[in-house]
């Protein structure tokens, strides 16, 4: 496993650094604030099958999500693209949306690159088209 770049942010260091090094963790990417239940299921089918499911919230609005599992909250996202949940949820649909799509790349880049992902997969169409981007900018060959 790769150290974990200094250059991240504290909290991203230490968000890094309590994840288990020997269980596969899975960035699950998707807007919590309307499918939280079927991220949730997704999660739950990832542990059953031995997986550590990272939840991302990609949501363009303010707001607070609660998980049992590991959650980079969109505040973070946000962060990751250079502005505030709340600025982005200020936006127009389309301009949020590319906004919070440059933060789902930059977190879901540096996650993979600090050696803590083992896979990734999105859910929801707005889930998809935030994450698309991120997963192709990924090494060729990352699952």
């Amino acid at each position: 496993m790769a150290p974990v770049d200094q250059g991240l942010d504290r909290d991203f260091v230490r968000f890094f650094e309590q994840l288990p090094a020997d269980v596969p963790s899975i960035l699950v990417v998707g807007t919590l604030d309307t499918k939280a239940d079927d991220i949730a299921f997704l999660a739950d089918a990832i542990a059953g099958l031995g997986g550590h499911p990272v939840l991302l919230d990609s949501s363009v609005t303010p707001g607070v999500f609660e998980s049992k599992y590991p959650l980079i909250a969109r505040a973070d996202v946000a962060r990751g693209a250079g502005t505030t949940i709340e600025a982005i949820g200020e936006l127009p649909r389309g301009e949020a949306v590319d906004a919070m799509r440059a933060g789902v790349k930059t977190v879901a880049e540096r996650f993979v690159a600090a050696g803590r992902a083992h896979g990734g997969i999105c859910l929801g169409g707005a889930g998809a088209h935030l994450a698309g981007p991120a997963f192709q900018a990924l090494p060729l060959g990352f699952p």
